[in-house]
């Protein structure tokens, strides 16, 4: 379901800044708002509109509204776009997913003066998933993956470019 990432990319950079996020919320009956930070260019806005991208994606998974997360994300991003499109059409199929959260570890981030790049481990917790209003509901377990989000800061803010398995190269 929600952790089966199969993604490709990879890019070089300059040494990794560790970064603490806060912790990703629950849900709630509307998008999170944007921190300040996630705004900044900065090494912590980048780790903050990851967090926040994350928070939007959590929103999304749980409520099939996908309006910011498309917001969030460019039109290059191919793993972007396939939780956009699962969330879009489990709901609109009368479907549901419920739990299954990510939250993020320690962001690190790379800059290599084109597009930033923040790997962290995400632990995604179990959940339940729907796929339509006639299938049963499957039960996800709670699983971890390293990932890498791609994100580049334009006049109209910090947007996802890349969503990957692991590092870097």
């Amino acid at each position: 379901m929600i952790s089966g990432l199969i993604l490709i990319g990879g890019c070089g950079g300059d040494d990794p800044v560790p970064r603490e996020p806060e912790p990703t919320p629950s849900s709630t009956a509307t998008p999170p708002p944007m921190p300040d930070q996630a705004r900044e260019n900065t090494v912590e806005g980048a780790a903050a509109f990851v967090t926040y991208y994350v928070d939007v994606l959590n929103y999304a998974a749980v409520t099939g509204d996908v309006d910011e997360l498309e917001e969030l994300t460019d039109p290059s991003c191919e793993g972007c776009a396939r939780y956009v499109e699962l969330f879009r059409n489990t709901y609109a199929d009368g479907g549901a997913i419920s739990g299954g959260a990510w939250s993020l570890g320690t962001i690190t981030i790379r800059d290599d003066g084109i597009e930033t790049l923040a790997s962290t481990d995400v632990q995604i917790n179990e959940g339940q998933y729907t796929a339509t209003s006639s299938s049963e509901p499957e039960a996800t377990s709670r699983t971890s993956e390293r990932l890498t989000f791609g994100a580049v800061l334009t006049d109209a803010g910090w947007s996802t470019t890349q969503l990957f398995l692991g590092d870097p190269k």
